[in-house]
């Protein structure tokens, strides 16, 4: 099984920029009489592909979603197209991008199915991963990223002018770490909760219409009047957890290569981000460029 990584855009929507790198499985190989290799890659999560209000997909398969940019299609394969036989330790590979809206019904390239997206780059994650981890249970309610039903939950969001208290605060992170715990496949250790003081972090303090969140070991408090600004702080946290976790598996991190195992957990943690809300995503890869890519 060759598992790749389609890691960064040459050409194509911002909207798709956003939300990688993404990871998938290579499934087949279309036929194309022009002579190109193209692959189906079914991804782990699927992405959003936003369409103007007035589309109306004539395919039943095909459910339309909204979120607060929109109506959108989920995205859960992907084609690509090269000059390589295989795809099989391939880096930074140069290739022609497609969405596939259903993959079971494309034969090949002419199928309505399937539309051009761009050109990006795609690498070969296979020995770096390792084996992949298992598909979270659902004994306990809790639903997997490729669950039919939305992944996203973005319209569970809480209003930007709604209560900052307790109980709203421990409703929306019960709700959203159950969907972070779906897509990651795991289940994070500790979960921020109401503290009284710094000394007890990680955790929040409430006074009056604000909180101030004491989050990871060296980062300095920060302080909002959003209840979604601190669900999201908190959720953020734990996914680079949960990140970090999944890499220290990956022979990457047993064979000590400091680049690899770096880049595999900011990618990670972004595509974890990213799965939950577009808008996050944004913000999760803005925060990784600010403070973890920057020049030393």
């Amino acid at each position: 099984m060759v598992r790749i990584a389609v890691s960064a855009l040459h050409d194509g929507p911002a909207e798709l920029a956003a939300q990688l790198p993404v990871l998938g499985t290579l499934a087949r190989r279309l036929p194309d009489p022009n002579g190109w290799q193209v692959w189906i890659v079914e991804l782990d999560w699927p992405v959003r592909f936003h369409i103007p209000l007035d589309a109306h997909p004539d395919d039943a398969s095909l459910s339309v979603d909204f979120d607060e940019h929109g109506p959108f299609l989920w995205v859960r394969a992907v084609a690509v197209a090269g000059g390589r036989e295989t795809l099989q330790g391939v880096r930074q590979l140069r290739v022609h991008l497609a969405y596939v809206l259903n993959p079971d019904e494309v034969v090949d390239l002419s199928s309505p199915f399937i539309g051009a997206v761009g050109e990006a780059y795609i690498d070969d994650v296979t020995a770096a991963e390792g084996p992949v981890p298992p598909a979270p249970v659902t004994d306990a309610g809790v639903e997997t990223a490729n669950a039919t039903s939305d992944p996203s939950g973005v319209a569970d969001l809480p209003e930007r002018a709604s209560a900052m208290g307790y109980d709203e605060v421990d409703g929306d992170l019960e709700v959203w770490v159950s969907k972070l715990a779906a897509v990651a496949a795991a289940v994070p250790e500790v979960i921020p909760d109401l503290i009284s003081d710094a000394g007890q972090a990680p955790g929040y303090v409430l006074s009056g219409v604000t909180a101030t969140y004491y989050g990871l070991a060296g980062t300095p408090p920060r302080t909002t009047d959003d209840r979604l600004e601190l669900v999201y702080w908190i959720v953020d946290d734990l996914a680079a957890g949960l990140a970090r976790g999944w890499v220290a598996a990956a022979p990457a991190y047993q064979e000590g290569d400091p680049s690899a195992v770096h880049a595999l957990w900011l990618g990670r943690w972004h595509n974890l981000m990213s799965a939950l809300s577009t808008d996050w995503g944004e913000r999760t890869r803005a925060r990784i460029e600010q403070y973890f890519l920057s020049p030393s």
